[in-house]
């Protein structure tokens, strides 16, 4: 039995793990849908419509402007609580964790991106050391802002609370996101992580300019250098959270078969294609 969907407007529907050979969807709206590990053998997608809707693009963007708004916030205001600390200082403890969670969160996700992506092109295989790696990003952007709001909602004078929120938040957001790599939690991530790699460029140029400005020129110079560095990945961490925007509810056929399926005039903006099986 082969089902007929020709035309209809199948939006955001779900067809996961179901046995569709031979299935008609010809110029049907396929936009939203997943047919992730779905049987597709033979099925027939000329002239469909897929990819994203515009209400699923339209929310993305809103979510992500509110998260970058708060994470902007919250790592705004520790960073400049502690551009002027030295070693000296009673508080240099909490700027060296703030300095290296920025790091953490937002310079190491790119990248092990670039990283894994040079072992997939030269093995052919993912890693899961990149999930890894996500989740500790993951884990040092739920500290930040564990941190922060925990202490605000704490009264914003009880370091404790503080840490324990931080705490919490850490291993919450860290644990989830490893089993979760698609939907809605990547771009979170992704999100604070782009704001924590500018906090971090911007703590790594300011020390830079310090150095330079007391004729410190070797410390300086190679902190400038290194800014550099982390200005480029802070545009690469940019970069995988607008992939993650133009990927979020698209048409995903991720370990579908599609054996001889036919997808003739078809419009497969953004769509996911990872892992099908046996597509000719």
């Amino acid at each position: 039995m082969s089902f007929n969907f020709s035309n209809q407007n199948l939006s955001d529907r779900s067809f996961q793990g179901e046995n569709l050979d031979g299935a008609d969807f010809s110029y049907a709206d396929i936009r939203g849908c997943n047919f992730n590990n779905a049987s597709l053998r033979g099925a027939n997608f000329q002239g469909v419509k897929a990819g994203q809707t515009i209400k699923d693009l339209f929310l993305v963007w809103i979510f992500v402007i509110i998260v970058g708004i708060l994470a902007f916030h919250a790592i705004s205001q520790m960073m400049f609580s502690i551009i002027t600390r030295t070693p000296e200082d009673p508080f240099w403890g909490f700027a060296l964790a703030l300095f290296i969670s920025l790091g953490i969160s937002g310079v190491l996700l790119p990248l092990s991106y670039e990283f894994d992506n040079y072992l997939n092109n030269l093995f052919g295989t993912k890693f899961v050391w990149q999930r890894i790696i996500t989740s500790l990003s993951a884990g040092a952007s739920g500290a930040l802002m564990g941190f922060y709001y925990g202490g605000i909602a704490a009264g914003g004078k009880n370091p404790q609370a503080a840490g324990i929120s931080a705490f919490i938040a850490a291993i919450v957001i860290s644990g989830v996101s490893f089993y979760f790599i698609r939907g809605i939690l990547p771009i979170l991530i992704h999100t604070i992580a782009t704001i924590s790699a500018y906090g971090f460029t911007f703590l790594l140029s300011a020390k830079a300019a310090t150095y330079l400005s007391t004729d410190k020129f070797l410390p300086g110079i190679a902190l400038g250098i290194f800014s550099l560095l982390s200005f480029k990945l802070t545009f690469a961490c940019l970069n995988l959270t607008i992939k993650n925007i133009f990927t979020y509810k698209t048409t995903s056929f991720h370990g579908a078969d599609l054996t001889n399926a036919i997808f003739k005039n078809a419009r497969l903006h953004h769509s996911d294609f990872t892992g099908i099986k046996d597509y000719q």
